[in-house]
């Protein structure tokens, strides 16, 4: 994909061969609001891509996850509640879906996945809102890529 306007591009090569290149690698494409250096910039897109290798997220953020992918974790998950809690009621079987469905998706969605780079306690997404407050830049993650060799 090629960069559009404001679009900044931060790498991660996993097992460098030789200065940006390797068997393996990640990238993430950004745009940044507010003015930064580039050095900055790098930075941030350094770290985001070498977290999404290491965490691989499959969404950057809910909004982006198909209404098929939910419905199915939904039913696969709902059978699963039928069959271990059949004698809660409704109400605790809804809380015990819930919260099966929003741990499935926080591994899915890189937003939402723990920042274990920076901050196991804070996610992706308050680490962005950390470096608005200290670096008086926003982020706004629009696409990542993973690369495996096998």
């Amino acid at each position: 994909d090629a960069l559009a306007e404001g679009e900044v591009l931060g790498t991660y090569v996993h097992k460098q061969l030789r200065e940006n290149i390797g068997p393996s690698f990640a990238y993430v494409v950004f745009r940044a609001e507010g003015k930064a250096s580039d050095q900055t910039l790098r930075e941030v897109g350094d770290q985001l891509a070498a977290h999404v290798f290491c965490e691989m997220p499959e969404f950057v953020s809910m909004d982006q996850i198909p209404g098929q992918v939910v419905q199915e974790k939904r039913s696969e998950f709902e059978a699963e509640i039928r069959s271990q809690h059949a004698r809660k009621p409704k109400e605790i079987q809804e809380r015990i879906l819930s919260g099966k469905l929003s741990k499935e998706f926080d591994e899915l969605v890189l937003l939402n996945q723990r920042a274990n780079f920076w901050n196991q306690d804070k996610t992706v997404s308050d680490y962005l809102k950390e470096i608005e407050k200290t670096r008086n830049i926003k982020i706004h993650v629009c696409r990542f890529k993973i690369f495996k060799s096998s």
